[in-house]
Parts: structure tokens; sequence; C-alpha cells
């Protein structure tokens, strides 16, 4: 498990002080897949970097298994860094080393004997589908060969835990789904904790189990990914996932005309999305209902449907029917309220 605990990154410039991280608190249990996910310039960097202590924190705890890693020497953090594998966005290869070296670097470097070298080298290019580019360069890979010779490289001395620095944000859409959908395997056989950096929210949909929301150094919104995509709480979370979220449009919120309505955004999530609900509504109470507009999305085998719904009728009918949709396993939310 990783707890990162009251953790503070702060760069003094020629000109000020630069609050990079601030109170960032996470746990990350065993075997979880961790979405990180801001804009540029939120900290995601700043803080992989204190995850691993490339970078010092000001302040705060790195916790692993139960050893705060500000706490270490240099030789016990070295040790725990050779658990601690890392996929970079720009691959990070050796370019006059063959795929081989490249992935045999990190054993080489901590003195694995030449037999074990090429055994475990054989094993992860299996792993990552390259036996047949071992002897080939970087120059000859496609981007995404390269970024998986870097995941091989990653997985060398046998990590507890992986760290993904914007892994797939060079690549195509094709590509990209190919590593998620490798890591992913990867995660599932050998139980690797993986912690993903990204700015793009399709990569925490296909892959995370969990994900927290950066801005501008703080944690701003974090939970399981079906929550979050679900019922996002703060704006920045409704931003990166703007295009699964309907809005109405300025002239409808703006229509005052009928005071008998209200406008919600309903959130259905699992069996809820599969269900007449609405129907059942409609039968049970005395109520209109026109569905603006809407869309289901399935993420990691669960139906989520987001809809905006007009709701028409009296005060009483239309509450009723927002509690029969709360009761019914649906998130509701007011988008516009002119019910007397």
């Amino acid at each position: 498990m990783i707890e990162i605990r009251n953790l503070n990154k702060s760069y003094i410039t020629q000109h000020a002080r630069v609050e990079a991280l601030r109170n960032i608190n996470l746990t990350i249990q065993k075997g979880e897949i961790f979405g990180i996910i801001g804009l540029s310039g939120a900290g995601k960097s700043s803080l992989v970097r204190c995850i691993n202590l490339l970078e010092t924190p000001t302040s705060g705890e790195i916790v692993i298994d139960g050893k705060d890693l500000t706490q270490l020497k240099q030789a016990q953090l070295r040790e725990v860094r050779r658990k601690i594998g890392m996929i970079f966005q720009h691959f990070n290869l050796l370019m006059n080393s063959t795929v081989f070296d490249n992935i045999a670097f990190p054993l080489r470097i901590a003195k694995t004997p030449e037999t074990e070298v090429q055994k475990r080298v054989h094993e992860l290019l299996e792993i990552v589908d390259l036996i047949e580019k071992k002897n080939v360069y970087p120059s000859q890979l496609s981007g995404g060969q390269k970024q998986r010779v870097g995941i091989a490289r990653a997985l060398a001395n046998h990590p507890d835990i992986i760290l993904s620095d914007e892994a797939t944000s060079a690549l195509d859409p094709t590509t990209t789904e190919s590593i998620l959908n490798l890591l992913k395997d990867i995660n599932t056989r050998f139980g690797i904790t993986i912690i993903v950096i990204t700015h793009e929210m399709p990569v925490v949909k296909k892959l995370c189990h969990k994900v927290a929301i950066l801005e501008n150094g703080i944690i701003v919104e974090q939970g399981s990914v079906i929550d979050i995509f679900s019922d996002p709480g703060t704006s920045t979370s409704k931003k990166f996932l703007k295009d699964m979220i309907a809005e109405l449009p300025d002239h409808i919120l703006l229509d005052d005309d009928n005071h008998h309505e209200e406008i919600i955004r309903a959130a259905f999530i699992g069996k809820s999305a599969e269900e007449p609900i609405i129907s059942h509504m409609l039968k049970c109470i005395d109520v209109d209902a026109n569905i603006l507009t809407g869309s289901i999305e399935s993420i990691q085998g669960y139906q989520i449907g987001n809809l905006l719904i007009k709701l028409s009728g009296s005060r009483e009918s239309i509450l009723s029917a927002i509690r029969f949709l709360d009761q019914s396993g649906v998130r509701t939310e007011v988008l516009k309220n002119n019910v007397e």
C-alpha cells in the first residue's frame, strides 16, 4: 500500500517561492491502477517524482508498505527504488543500444548474473510481444514499440509499483489503446500497482480503478472512476468530462415562461442504465418527462447513462418523480427549478 500524507513541495525561483504541491493526501491500495489527472502545470510531474523521491518533498510523508521513504538512507532508498518501475512519455531509451540491451540495462546496473539477465529479458520480450525486435535499435521502432520496450524495462526488476508518466500522450489513438490494454494485462497477471499520470480522461476511463484530480497543486476530487464519471463533484472534473456530460443551451436555461417545470441531470449507473426507469416513473406519477439530450457510456464493464430531462407538472408530482429516481438508484442534479 502507498500512503501519501500531508505532502507539500515548493520550489524557490529567482523571484518567488512556487508551491507546486499543497497538502496532498492519497491512499493507493496494492494492485490498484490509480490515475492522477490534471492539466499542464497542475503538479502531476512533481507528484510522481516525489513518490519515488527523485524530488525531495518540502514536507510530508511517502509511505510504501509501512516504510517512510523520506526517512531512508540513500542505500535503503536505492533498494526501494529497484521495486518501483518508471515508464516515460518520450520513452528515454538508449539510442545506441538494441532492444535487448535497453531492457537488460536495469538488470545489469543491479549486477544481475548474465544468465538471469538473458532469461528475464526473453520473458519480458514475450510479455510485450517484441521477441522479433530484440536485436534492432530504437530508431527502427514505431512509437508504440518504443513504449513497449519502456514497459519491459520498467518490469525488469520485478517491481511492486510502476509509475507511468504520460506514457501514451505521444502516441496515436490506436497505439494508445494497445498500450493501455498491455498495462491492464500486466496489472491483472502480476498484481503490480500502477500509478498513471495523465491529462487524458479517456486513459483514466479505460485503465484506472480510482482517480485523483489535481489542480494548482491541490487534489480537488478523488474517488472511484465510476463515481467520478457518473457524478463529478467539481467544476474541474466536469471540464474533463465535458464530452460525457450534456449541457443545456443558454436559451433553454433562460426560458422562464413555464413555472411548472424542472430540468434535471440524471446519472444512471449499472443496472439502472439498463432498466426502463423513466417508463416506470411515468406510469406511477402524474408527470411529463421530456428527454432533452443524453448519452450512454460503457466504462470498465459498467453502463453509465447521463440524461438531461425536463419534468413538467405540479410541484408535488415533480418532487415525487425526483424521489422516485433517487430511490431507483439514479443520481439527480437540479439544473433549473421553476416550480412554484
